[in-house]
């Protein structure tokens, strides 16, 4: 289900990010964001051989456009 811009940003707070609308990855999506663009949650977890398991993503047209990593994970 997609994510607003705001359902995303108050996600990324809760789970522990204080401030997500400094991070680098943010700003270069809310800069790119187009109408009909779409904002999703991945997670890969558990899928063998993907190094990149969990993260925000920009979708155009079905692509993923852009990356936001909320957290950093160990």
């Amino acid at each position: 289900m997609p994510l607003s811009q705001d359902e995303l940003l108050e996600n990324a707070r809760k789970a522990g990010n204080p401030n997500p609308e400094a991070n680098g990855e943010w700003i270069k999506i809310a800069e790119n964001y187009r109408d009909g663009d779409k904002l999703r949650l991945v997670n890969c977890s558990g899928v063998k051989g993907v190094g990149d398991t969990v993260y925000y993503a920009l979708f155009r047209e079905d692509k993923v456009i852009l990356k936001f990593h909320s957290m950093t994970y160990d």
